[in-house]
């Protein structure tokens, strides 16, 4: 009985947090097979499409780079150039250990998700202590957000347990003087930035802790900087040898019919950047609507909590907020946390480090309590993030209609605007997008390589029915069929 004792004793957290990784594990197995309809599955669909693409034509031919389509004008593939490709190759890998499949994709996020989760406990175990880990990894992996996108097939899994081994090699650096553990920082970043561009916040905000705050002056941070350019500069190179442009911008179309897409630095400045929807009530309203649906009001109100009993801030403080400096991305780039819930996911580590700390301090019968409650408004928020759904339905009817009226070999063009994931996703087709004028419609016509257009077009419509047979398809959509002639 007393090796029992000395052992619950020892291994009490690390037993309950195994524990609390086996119940949230399960829940999240909630709807793992949903279909791809819901609210920002266009993630998903984008790494499907991109890891399967690898798969499907080899590392060779696509030279690495993430296939989104093949131009049927062409045949030659159109790369999405817009994130760097390491997330992509992750899930190809699993998907060629364990087939292509969206339970799959699942299954790997859940994995990277949960490896996250051990180095944050780690990391916070190591910062406070044992029960403050614990708590965190239970606010963590209970919050609504984590339970819903925590299985996401996206880059932002994969990036997260990068974000927290970094900062605890960073801790372990600056608290040990370790080389190795110098050299396993620099490494860790390289891979983050080869992830998605959040992970380039984190350079500059480590290097004003520790020069200005721990007034250190050892030089050697400023490799943070280094390895942050030379990785950005191995992915301009990697778009250049990929589309033959720096900013990997590609054309769709010959030069004289225009229709460039965009590179990443127009994407970024175009659909990122926004400033102006700062001034916009509806920003602040929906980020307030994504705050509370993802980590619940019971979250919100131990924040305050925190902030009125904490008002002294510790040597730690950096650490409570430094997990969330992906989040500097958004702002930044305001367009970015506008659009899509699951970038507060980079807030998520923080508010469950506040909570553990100002939970910390109940008695163990209020602890109970309150985490009870807090569950309870987890369940119900899951279930409201799960009716929510910002799908595009044109992008999914069209998705699911042109493999049933077409070939693999038949070209199908579209009116619609470059590029809709769900389309290229369910479609599995070579497919020509921004047919949107008459230069354009008698090009792919004259052609002789796209069968199918369908429009919404109704001066398209109107003009193509008399001499084309037509198909009605829903939303005012019209399949024309170009190798047919109307009798």
């Amino acid at each position: 009985m007393g090796i029992i004792r000395v052992f619950k004793n020892k291994y009490k957290y690390v037993i309950l947090f195994l524990f609390l990784i086996f119940i949230s594990s399960t829940c999240q197995f909630y709807k793992i097979n949903r279909s791809l309809d819901n609210y920002h599955e266009f993630a998903t669909a984008d790494q499907m499409l991109f890891s399967g693409n690898l798969l499907k034509y080899g590392l060779t031919a696509t030279k690495g780079g993430q296939v989104n389509n093949i131009n049927p004008l062409t045949g030659n593939f159109l790369y999405y150039t817009y994130h760097p490709p390491f997330a992509t190759y992750v899930y190809a890998l699993s998907f060629r250990i364990f087939g292509l499949s969206v339970l799959a994709g699942r299954l790997t996020s859940m994995f990277w998700f949960y490896l996250g989760v051990i180095i944050l406990y780690i990391l916070v175990s190591k910062i406070w202590d044992k029960k403050i880990a614990l708590l965190t990894s239970f606010f963590y992996v209970f919050f609504p957000l984590s339970q819903y996108f925590g299985k996401i097939v996206f880059r932002d899994i994969i990036l997260m347990p990068f974000i927290y081994l970094f900062i605890y090699f960073y801790y372990l650096w600056i608290t040990k003087r370790t080389q190795n553990y110098f050299y396993l920082m620099l490494a860790t970043l390289f891979l983050a930035c080869l992830t998605d561009w959040p992970a380039y916040c984190l350079a500059p905000l480590i290097i004003i802790h520790f020069c200005w705050m721990l007034k250190n002056k050892d030089k050697r941070i400023f490799l943070l900087l280094i390895i942050e350019a030379f990785t950005l500069g191995v992915f301009l190179l990697h778009n250049y040898f990929l589309t033959g442009s720096f900013a990997g911008t590609q054309s769709q179309w010959p030069a004289y019919l225009g229709g460039k897409i965009l590179g990443v630095f127009e994407h970024g400045i175009s659909a990122r950047l926004r400033w102006g929807i700062l001034w916009s009530y509806s920003f602040y309203f929906r980020f307030l609507e994504y705050f509370l649906y993802s980590f619940t009001l019971t979250a919100i109100l131990l924040i305050f909590y925190f902030c009125r009993k904490f008002n002294n801030f510790s040597k730690y403080t950096f650490y409570i907020f430094v997990p969330s400096t992906p989040f500097l991305y958004g702002i930044i780039f305001p367009g970015v946390s506008f659009d899509h819930m699951f970038y507060h996911f980079y807030l998520a580590a923080t508010i469950a480090i506040i909570c553990a700390l100002a939970v910390s301090k109940f008695s163990k019968k209020f602890l109970i309590l309150f985490c009870a409650v807090f569950l309870i408004f987890s369940v119900m928020n899951i279930n409201v993030l799960y009716k929510m759904n910002n799908t595009s339905q044109d992008a999914l009817m069209l998705g699911k209609i042109i493999p049933t009226i077409s070939s693999p070999q038949e070209g199908v063009a579209l009116s619609e605007p470059f590029y809709w994931p769900f389309i290229e996703y369910f479609g599995e087709r070579k497919i020509l997008y921004d047919v949107n004028n008459w230069e354009r419609l008698s090009y792919i016509f004259t052609s002789g390589k796209v069968r199918y257009f369908i429009t919404n077009f109704k001066d398209f419509q109107e003009y193509l029915i008399k001499r084309f047979p037509a198909v009605s398809l829903p939303d005012s959509f019209v399949l024309f069929d170009f190798f047919s002639q109307k009798k």
